[in-house]
């Protein structure tokens, strides 16, 4: 079983995700992309103390998992015998009618 803990709080463990073997931060560290050997990717807020967290469910194998530089991109890919894919997932913005002003 994997268990993620954190170093800001001695012994303190904040959540767990067994059978995942693939952690990814981002760079400003906001998000925590955790992702399954086979069919599940799970993409969590750490500053919500992971508890906020959007879960991809895919058909195939896993064969890895990347986030673009800039955090704005996710990429997984699939490996499977029949068929093999990249799939590429943009991270949604939300701008008010405020944000046009700036």
């Amino acid at each position: 079983m994997d268990c993620l803990y954190t170093l800001q709080v001695e012994r303190r463990e904040l959540a767990t995700w067994p059978w995942f073997d693939r952690f990814v931060f981002s760079s400003d560290g906001q998000f925590l992309v955790v992702a399954k050997a086979t069919d599940f990717v799970h993409v969590c807020k750490t500053k919500l103390n992971y508890e906020e967290r959007q879960e991809i469910d895919l058909f195939g194998e896993m064969a890895g998992v990347s986030l673009s530089p800039n955090d704005e991109t996710l990429y997984i890919g699939v490996s499977n015998w029949i068929y093999s894919s990249l799939l590429q997932y943009n991270k949604r913005h939300r701008y008010g009618y405020l944000d046009s002003f700036v």
